[in-house]
């Protein structure tokens, strides 16, 4: 694997995980954009692109500081944040004969036409509804693979190796995270369909159990976003046509194609290229025992599991972590998923979804 890394993040979480991701590479080598970490390790080289639909949120990245308003300054530069607040979102309901993408997902418009003309509903996290998040990510798809294929470059000329694995990362109780990022990573494998050198890892955090918002959208976002996510990593058995792509193909919100069908060759399965990973927390564990997410301590703890992959585990030597490193990525993984019951031949549920790191669990 290689050892560039862009790290998206979708949202406030994403944003969030950033900021705290930063601050602890600032921490330990006092460099925000540090080159390796000793003699011992390969070369590290990370690229951060942060996407949301909060201009404050998007501001404050450009001041961002180890320790509130005082430290050292780990800001974002401006191609490492990409705004998806302007959208027009009433232009292209009223007219699908010029905007289709749109009219493919949105379902009926005039549901919409109370939210659409509320602008705090288009644009405060996408108003907590993950459709919004879509809606609130398509015009800017194109531009988001354009920076997305810059940023990679960048790696790769200082690096002088190809391949980048991407963590994105972000949160299912809102609107933009969670409705954006099954478009994200179905992007991002139509760009850069070679999983073995361009891995994709998630990081998805689940709603915090006690917030005041959880009974209204943020159980069933993160219900519903979990839901389209397993169907995208199944592979459909019995689809004659497509054999081999996914149970549910996102629309390739650019355009260019209709859904992302992930066509396999010959018919063998294409679930390894889709995903080669997926991190699910939630800020309460095993024991039942609950960490802060107002006070940002779950952001910090997907930091530091994301630094440690990078910096320890994936930078290591060959003969270092080399089991970790094949758990994470489910190398050598040769259990099918589990199918129905009724119908041994058709997928259910995906096992690729994998539990956080022990060291990072037994710290909480």
């Amino acid at each position: 694997m290689s050892n560039n890394h862009l790290i998206i993040g979708l949202g406030g979480t994403g944003g969030k995980v950033i900021k705290a991701f930063r601050r602890g590479v600032y921490e330990e080598f006092r460099d925000v954009e540090p080159v390796g970490t000793d003699g011992k390790h390969h070369a590290v080289y990370v690229n951060y692109l942060y996407l949301d639909s909060s201009p404050g949120d998007l501001k404050a990245s450009e001041c961002w500081r180890t320790q509130g308003d005082i430290g050292p300054l780990i800001a974002l530069n401006d191609r490492n944040r990409l705004s998806i607040a302007q959208n027009d979102l009433l232009t292209r309901l009223s007219d699908p004969e010029h905007f289709p993408v749109t009219h493919r997902y949105i379902g009926r418009p005039s549901l919409w036409t109370d939210i659409f003309n509320d602008a705090k509903g288009q644009l405060a996290a996408g108003g907590q509804m993950r459709r919004l998040g879509a809606a609130l990510f398509e015009p800017q798809c194109r531009g988001f693979v354009e920076r997305v294929r810059t940023l990679c470059n960048e790696l790769s000329a200082n690096s002088h190796i190809q391949g980048v694995a991407f963590h994105v990362c972000c949160g299912l109780a809102g609107g933009t995270g969670a409705g954006a990022f099954l478009h994200v990573i179905a992007q991002l494998r139509a760009e850069y369909p070679d999983r073995d050198n361009y891995p994709i890892f998630l990081y998805l955090l689940l709603p915090d159990r006690d917030s005041p918002w959880a009974k209204k959208n943020y159980y069933a976002n993160a219900s519903a976003a979990l839901q389209e996510l397993n169907a995208y990593l199944l592979s459909d058995p019995h689809d004659g046509i497509n054999k081999g792509g996914p149970l549910f193909a996102p629309y390739d919100l650019t355009g260019q194609s209709r859904r992302f069908e992930n066509v396999a060759a010959g018919g063998s399965t294409k679930l390894l290229n889709r995903l080669q990973g997926c991190f699910v927390l939630s800020n309460v564990n095993e024991r039942s025992l609950m960490i802060g997410v107002d006070n940002e301590e779950i952001h910090n703890l997907i930091a530091q599991m994301q630094f440690q992959r990078i910096f320890l585990i994936d930078s290591a030597e060959n003969d270092q972590y080399q089991s970790l490193r094949r758990t994470i990525t489910l190398e050598n993984l040769i259990e099918p998923d589990e199918c129905q019951t009724t119908d041994p031949t058709q997928p259910l549920r995906s096992i690729r979804s994998l539990p956080a790191m022990e060291s990072e669990r037994e710290g909480w």
